[in-house]
């Protein structure tokens, strides 16, 4: 009883609040998904438990009626098997939003977009669905405290879609909005070429691998009207997704120069690096971040694996075509510690993780993801140990 108790407190961070002024609630959207106050949610399939809070052993659905069959028999369901994949998460603080493919035979490529509220009467409510002759429906998906925000694909007039050969040139995107609370959706940028990202606070739009060059600068909009801004990347790097923003200031998830190794043969290993831009101009506050690992805001800060790679071992691996293997070599990707940045200020802390990966924190607690004796997922509370940059502890 207790543990059902702890479920159903757990998710009413995820309803909409009541009063007229409610208080500020913390959340975060992340490259991965997003978080309403204490609950993580992480984009994943239908089929995987996505929802992570320090009340729990395990990670969680989202769809919290038991008898719930998830196969559409008992309504909508946002696990449910009609649910394509992946589905993605984002919020305003106060609701959470989904897009998912749908499965609908005369249209395969149609995504719909919803508001989910777990533990409400209606734990779906249909917002808008995207119209995707192309195939780049998933790049784009956003909110603010006004709308949430998505991307039709869309063929260049021209364009043969049943083309041999094709590539993303052929394609553009076309940024809708739709108010949160329902309604019709309206079209704000359209033509923009397939690789443009978008991003939104309450302030701006965001463009970013924006300019004729494709140089990976940002093209700032302000809503209210007036000249946008073009600031170009700091050298080495591209502009990608939105992490966090104040007034004046916005951080960003970047593209870096990638390495390559060799040993047998030669492997890319790619590398990404935080970006800030303040008062129109842009600088790196980190160039040395992983890319293979969780990089999420948290408190003011942000957090990510520091960029590490060790060669282990070269194996003949699987191509998947029929039998055929090719030589790789195995590198480890990480060295086991977090760093905690304050895009502010530029102070680093970094950390030994101990007792598994970190995916976020809840309440305060480090958790992370694990595996039980039968191979089920469970969720563990990493030990961070605060160490000096050459690895000693403080």
């Amino acid at each position: 009883m207790k543990r059902i108790r702890m479920l159903a407190l757990a998710f009413l961070l995820l309803l909409p609040a009541c009063s007229e002024n409610p208080p500020p609630t913390s959340y975060y959207n992340r490259p991965d998904g997003c978080q309403i106050g204490e609950t993580i949610v992480l984009n994943a399939p239908s089929w995987k438990k996505n929802v992570y809070h320090d009340g729990f052993d395990r990670p969680s659905g989202l769809c919290r009626d038991p008898l719930c069959a998830h196969n559409g028999a008992n309504g909508p369901c946002p696990d449910g098997e009609t649910m394509g994949i992946p589905r993605r998460f984002c919020t305003d603080g106060e609701t959470l939003f989904m897009l998912a493919k749908k499965f609908e035979p005369e249209n395969p490529a149609r995504y719909g977009i919803y508001a989910v509220d777990p533990a409400g009467v209606n734990p779906m409510r249909g917002l808008a669905e995207t119209e995707n002759a192309g195939s780049y429906g998933l790049s784009v998906f956003a909110a603010d405290s006004r709308y949430l925000y998505y991307a039709n694909s869309l063929y260049r007039e021209g364009a043969d879609p049943n083309a041999e050969f094709s590539d993303r040139g052929d394609q553009v995107l076309e940024i809708m909005r739709v108010p949160k609370n329902g309604g019709r959706s309206e079209s704000i940028f359209d033509n923009v070429p397939v690789g443009v990202g978008f991003s939104v606070d309450e302030e701006n739009y965001y463009l970013t691998h924006a300019g004729d060059a494709g140089d990976g600068a940002c093209e700032i909009i302000p809503k209210r009207g007036g000249g946008s801004t073009l600031v170009p990347a700091p050298e080495g790097v591209r502009f990608g997704s939105l992490l966090f923003s104040e007034k004046g200031c916005a951080v960003f998830l970047c593209s870096a120069k990638p390495v390559f190794a060799t040993v047998m043969v030669t492997e890319r290993i790619d590398r990404s690096a935080i970006a800030v831009i303040r008062d129109g101009r842009a600088f790196i506050a980190a160039d040395d971040v992983s890319a293979y690992c969780t990089v999420f805001p948290y408190d003011g800060k942000i957090w990510f694996s520091p960029f590490y790679y060790e060669y282990e071992e070269t194996k003949e691996l699987p191509t998947g075509n029929g039998d055929e293997t090719v030589v790789t070599d195995i590198y480890r990707l990480g060295d086991g510690t977090v760093v905690s940045l304050d895009p502010a200020t530029g102070e680093r802390h970094r950390y030994r993780v101990e007792g598994g990966s970190l995916i976020g924190f809840s309440d305060g607690v480090p958790l992370g993801e694990g595996t039980d004796e039968n191979g089920e997922p469970v969720i563990v509370r990493p030990t961070l140990t605060e160490i000096n940059e050459d690895g000693g502890s403080k």
